[in-house]
């Protein structure tokens, strides 16, 4: 009880231990060889990408770190827009994959408007060139327009559908996300009005 009382008189209310201190905010230093730092270095490491390895911001001791009230809003702040940053990004990727997806599926139906000519053009030679067929050139011209409609019809059904699958997945997820995101923003508000 006493170390505690000194160290709020030297102005440290809030204590973390390491391993809680680097799990919340391990998002600050990305650094690949983080995942086998030990802990006390890590948060060293963390606090020096926010600027706060003053000691008149914030000090690690042998298993927590002591930050001062006006370091702690100051690292949340910066946590929370590295937290939107990679939500931006998650969007972005999501949204390009979309897009992506739907080009693919134009162009795939400009391809087959491409096949579709030609053979109707190579189908027309034929019936110039064949003079037992006209007769027939009118029915069969207005079967393979049925046929041509009924494709692309089915094909647009088709493509229809797929869109709105993944339009569909694309929003679950992003309502996962911005779920996620509250909760941790609802529990991190409880938890400073908690240290107030």
């Amino acid at each position: 009880v006493l170390g505690t009382v000194k160290i709020r008189k030297a102005g440290y209310p809030i204590r973390t231990v390491f391993e809680k201190f680097t799990k919340r905010y391990r998002i600050l230093f990305s650094d690949p060889k983080a995942k086998t730092m030990d802990d006390k270095l890590l948060c060293t490491k963390i606090l020096t990408a926010c600027g706060m390895n003053d000691k008149k911001f914030a000090q690690v001791g042998k298993t927590k770190v002591f930050m001062k009230s006006e370091a702690f809003p100051l690292v949340e702040r910066k946590r929370n827009e590295k937290l939107a940053l990679s939500g931006l990004r998650i969007q972005a990727v999501g949204r390009a994959f979309f897009a992506r997806k739907q080009a693919l599926a134009d162009y795939a139906i400009y391809k087959q408007k491409c096949w579709a000519k030609d053979v109707v053009v190579e189908y027309r030679e034929y019936l110039r060139r064949s003079k037992a067929v006209r007769a027939e050139r009118a029915r069969m011209r207005k079967e393979a327009e049925e046929k041509f409609r009924a494709f692309k019809n089915e094909l647009e059904a088709t493509m229809e559908k797929e869109k709105a699958e993944i339009f569909e997945k694309f929003s679950n997820e992003t309502l996962k996300f911005v779920e996620t995101r509250n909760v941790a923003v609802e529990r991190e508000k409880a938890r400073i009005e908690y240290f107030k």
